[in-house]
């Protein structure tokens, strides 16, 4: 492996790849699957780092063909939208903001917590951009669901 010290095209791309498959004495015709974060120097469908890869791949074989697949941060995101759980997500969030954006909220949900001797100490930040962040969130809702209740019925 090596550090890309100027541009980062396409060509350069395959340039660093073919090389670590040399040095790591790797044979073209191993290559199976390449995942991407979907940037344009690694995606163009003309001069990316994929379509060189697929180049020499059926060079080597022309039988054969890459996969090529998305980073699963990536997936998951793309899932997200499918899948459309804004009718869970939205009111859990706004149980979360409820009880994480004021200090006195989160200092007494802790401490009703401490009281029921949860093994939990608090709830997580949800954010956005880390769909995966979602799962622990909604794990959490449910280990803590009747402690959220009586917490949100002490504060009406």
């Amino acid at each position: 492996m090596e550090s890309m010290k100027d541009t980062t095209t396409g060509e350069d791309i395959f340039e660093c790849v073919k090389n670590a498959l040399r040095t790591m004495e790797l044979s073209w015709q191993k290559m199976v699957s390449v995942t991407t974060d979907g940037f344009p120097s690694l995606t163009g469908k003309n001069v990316g780092l994929l379509k060189r890869l697929s180049d020499r791949v059926a060079e080597v074989d022309c039988t054969r063909e890459l996969i090529f697949l998305h980073c699963i941060i990536h997936q998951e995101v793309m899932c997200k939208k499918v899948l459309d759980m804004k009718h869970v997500v939205d009111p859990v969030v706004k149980v979360f903001n409820l009880i994480r954006a004021r200090g006195l909220n989160h200092r007494q949900f802790i401490t009703l917590l401490e009281d029921c001797y949860s093994d939990h100490s608090g709830v997580p930040y949800h954010t956005a951009v880390r769909w995966l962040s979602m799962g622990k969130v909604l794990r959490r809702v449910w280990d803590l669901k009747t402690q959220i209740l009586l917490f949100l019925e002490m504060k009406r």
